[in-house]
């Protein structure tokens, strides 16, 4: 059967069940009260069917409204009996949230606006309460200056009084300069005793003659072993084998000189350092590592 059609039934039977809702021997002036009834009980029917579909579709904020309405004393009694059995039930049933705004340090906030879903909550809302449907929703808060913290949260049928809190974060850290980069002047390498530099020298020049004297060794080595195969070389070729380890001697041995003479030259870099003018500096020493500092 359709709803419409139940609709003008139970409409008959409580317009007929209404004591004196047809009266032959009506006033003129009791007439317009006797019309006025068949208002009220449409309004209380369509409160009474609105509020099952609202309730089957889960808008129970919206099915509690209605169901106030057709739980009235003014509506036919079997209506209004079973509106105030359907209130309750949807009252168990209905979720609530109670939303808590938070500042970075965690103190509690008051003068801010809440919205959930876009709707603006009262201010008299803070703190309690507040119904939404079961389902996803979105919980935004925004403080006098404008800035907005929100989150999107899911809630199940009868949740009731559930927490949900929002808290702003901390301003972000202002950005530091830029260090900026120290150039080597003059004077800085000015400072630096000869005997560093020649250290360094010695250094740089023993890795170049490595690096050269293995080079040849390793094409002598090379050019040998393509002539004699894995069998073993003709006496001929005894001087250019003699000469390919000579090589790789010398690249050994420049190589430790290399090491030596950078090794040399950072270790005297800090000790022979003319730093006389500075206002502090590193002294080190045989055995002591300490600083030196003039005050004024």
């Amino acid at each position: 059967m359709q709803i419409a059609g139940l609709r003008s039934i139970v409409f008959g039977l409580l317009v007929a069940l209404l004591p004196g809702a047809v009266q032959a021997d009506e006033t003129a002036q009791e007439r317009p009260n006797a019309a006025a009834a068949p208002d009220a009980t449409a309004v209380c029917l369509e409160s009474f069917e609105a509020a099952q579909r609202l309730r089957k579709d889960g808008k129970l904020r919206a099915a509690g409204a209605q169901l106030e309405v057709c739980a009235q004393v003014a509506c036919p009694e079997i209506v209004a009996a079973k509106c105030t059995e359907w209130r309750q039930q949807v009252a168990r049933a209905q979720p609530s949230i109670v939303v808590v705004v938070k500042s970075p340090s965690g103190a509690d906030l008051v003068d801010v606006q809440i919205r959930i879903d876009g709707e603006l909550v009262s201010s008299e809302k803070m703190g309690r309460p507040f119904e939404v449907d079961a389902g996803q929703h979105d919980v935004t808060a925004m403080d006098a200056l404008g800035k907005a913290v929100s989150a999107r949260i899911v809630v199940v049928e009868a949740e009731q009084s559930r927490r949900v809190e929002l808290r702003f974060p901390s301003p972000p850290e202002p950005k530091k300069p830029p260090a900026k980069a120290t150039l080597v002047t003059r004077s800085d390498l000015e400072r630096v005793h000869p005997s560093t530099w020649i250290a360094f020298g010695v250094g740089l020049a023993g890795a170049i003659a490595g690096t050269v004297t293995g080079v040849i060794a390793l094409d002598r080595a090379s050019e040998l072993e393509t002539i004699c195969g894995s069998t073993s070389c003709a006496e001929q070729y005894r001087d250019e084998y003699d000469a390919g380890v000579a090589l790789a001697h010398a690249s050994t041995a420049s190589f430790v000189i290399a090491g030596v003479g950078l090794a040399t030259g950072f270790l005297l870099l800090p000790i022979l350092y003319d730093d006389s003018d500075a206002p502090v500096a590193a002294v080190v020493g045989l055995g002591f590592v300490g600083l030196r500092g003039t005050f004024r």
